[in-house]
């Protein structure tokens, strides 16, 4: 009945368990709609090609269902677009150019699984004085980025399949680094973003801008040798158990619809040459298996207990049926495992794992992370964009580098979380966070180089004594005082922080007023006409924790 109010101009349905249906074709009556905004619904199927009808659409939020198919041609038709947010999703298809749009603001397509390259006309409209960022993160994108994107001031490209980069890309301050780490490198955001956060040596990083590294976990405190083996010891292993291993996998996970199964379905050549597949090259025992956006939709037992030098897991972008983290138990050589966008939403059991260093839980349905804070030998955590409320303190992970879990719930202060000496890298951006206690950094030596990302929260104040700490955000903290850490209110810039190449600009935007760390000086849901409806107009709708569909 929803969409038969068709003098409906804003609705509010996330997040909600509309019990894994599509948005269906009566959207496109609703032709006076400006917001959508229905992120983590368990939405599926495609977006209907109705969604053209609403000519004033002014931001559309998607974000974290389990849609799929390629974008419909009127998206781009939508020329009031001004938001758009399909991040963490199955899209599919090649990227639309919006080369006639004009609007666009924000634009998060990441983390789905779209293909070929990038456009060299994409978003060619758009005005790049008020664009604010683009993020194409996470998808199967190929090719050389193309020199457009340079209009852009704020663009994430990385984890893709990226294999070049237009030379206008590149600046003088870092080269091409600043946009994506080269081949044969990696770092935590897939770019170097400040001089304490370069590119490393990664000889598994065979594309552009990735931002883990299947062969090896950097250490921030002692330089590795680029020329030292990346792969472990080997454990003994028998290659009749690991082919039947996954071979099983593959049979028990409807492999016959993988997007890619070659060397799966036909076996007529060696394991090690079966799509994202990589053995040692000395024993031929399997160490890496990569699968992200080829549409397997569970695990085995087997690939833990069964492959004993396996050593990292990548399985983004997949319709997984669950994940038993107990199996983890069993692998003693898994390091890495990334499982981005794959509709999880408990981690039960990831205790038990005895040697992983890497996790990778972005654009899942999380609410709490607590059992992290018990695996030990973790060094690298991303949960951003999940529905976390809180988080875990982190004392007993002593070699912890890098936190992101930005864009969550996460509300309150932070008392009583710690966090460990060795951190390198903390996003808590865009969350509800209210205060930033000094005390959670006690652990945290004054000489430590953090790069810390406090943008678009709800804090207040600074303590003084995180003001004082010189060395952090690339030494901006020294330099700018608490603005290297937040702008202050009634300022703002695209970071929320002031660096040697944003300063924190005054704004005169109520909302600018009300919290540190602005990165925009605009209401973000600037709706036109919002002061003047006609009588009788139903202005905004919000659903929620119902069944509509």
């Amino acid at each position: 009945q929803i969409f038969q109010i068709s003098t409906l101009h804003e609705l509010y349905l996330g997040p909600n368990s509309f019990n894994l249906s599509p948005i269906p074709d009566s959207i496109g009556d609703l032709t006076e709609l400006r917001l959508l905004e229905c992120s983590s619904c368990h939405l599926t199927g495609k977006i209907p090609d109705t969604t053209s009808a609403l000519k004033n659409l002014v931001s559309l939020n998607l974000e974290g269902n389990l849609m799929t198919g390629a974008l419909p041609d009127g998206l781009e038709a939508l020329q009031e677009l001004s938001f758009l947010n399909l991040a963490g999703n199955y899209f599919d298809g090649e990227l639309p150019s919006f080369r006639a749009s004009t609007k666009l603001r924000r634009v998060d397509l990441s983390n789905n699984a779209f293909i070929g390259a990038i456009p060299s006309d994409f978003m060619e409209s758009v005005n790049s004085d008020f664009f604010e960022y683009l993020d194409l993160k996470g998808n199967d994108l190929v090719g050389i980025a193309p020199g457009i994107l340079s209009r852009l001031q704020k663009f994430d490209i990385s984890d893709n399949f990226i294999t070049g980069l237009d030379s206008d890309l590149c600046n003088d301050s870092c080269g091409c680094d600043c946009v994506l780490c080269g081949i044969g490198f990696y770092n935590a955001v897939g770019r170097q973003d400040s001089e304490l956060n370069p590119c490393v040596a990664c000889s598994g990083a065979a594309y552009f801008g990735q931002t883990m590294c299947s062969d090896e976990i950097h250490s921030w405190d002692e330089e590795k040798d680029a020329t030292e083996t990346s792969f472990q010891p080997q454990v003994a292993s028998s290659m009749e158990d690991e082919m039947d291993a996954l071979i099983d996998f593959y049979e028990s996970c409807a492999g016959t619809y993988w997007t890619n199964n070659e060397g799966w379905e036909t076996r007529n050549y060696g394991l090690c040459e079966w799509y994202g597949i990589q053995c040692h090259p000395e024993t031929g025992s399997v160490v890496s298996i990569s699968l992200g956006s080829n549409n397997v939709q569970c695990v085995v037992e087997g690939l833990f207990d069964s492959l004993p030098n396996l050593s990292s897991l990548t399985l983004n972008s997949n319709p997984l049926r669950g994940f038993d983290f107990n199996l983890l138990e069993k692998s003693q050589s898994l390091k890495e495992l990334n499982l981005d966008a794959t509709g999880i939403s408990s981690i039960e059991g990831i205790h038990h794992s005895p040697s992983l260093e890497a996790i990778s839980l972005r654009f899942n349905k999380l609410q709490q992370i607590t059992e992290l804070s018990m695996v030990s030998t973790l060094k690298s955590i991303r949960v951003s964009h999940n529905q976390l409320f809180t988080l875990p303190s982190f004392d007993n992970l002593q070699n912890l580098q890098t936190i992101i879990a930005d864009n969550n719930n996460i509300s309150g202060g932070l008392d009583g979380i710690s966090f460990p000496p060795n951190l390198y890298y903390l996003d808590l951006s865009n969350n509800a966070i209210s205060s930033v206690p000094s005390t959670s950094f006690s652990a945290v030596p004054s000489s430590a180089s953090l790069h810390i990302d406090l943008a678009e929260n709800q804090i207040d104040s600074l303590p003084v004594e995180l003001c004082d700490k010189g060395k952090w955000n690339d030494g901006n903290v020294g330099k700018f005082g608490c603005n290297g850490l937040l702008c202050g209110k009634g300022h703002y810039s695209k970071y929320g922080r002031q660096t040697s190449d944003s300063d924190c600009d005054p704004c005169n935007s109520v909302s600018s007023f009300l919290f540190l760390g602005a990165t925009t000086c605009a209401n973000p849901i600037a709706l036109k006409g919002s002061n003047s409806m006609p009588a009788g107009t139903v202005s905004f709708l919000v659903i929620m924790s119902i069944i509509l569909f």
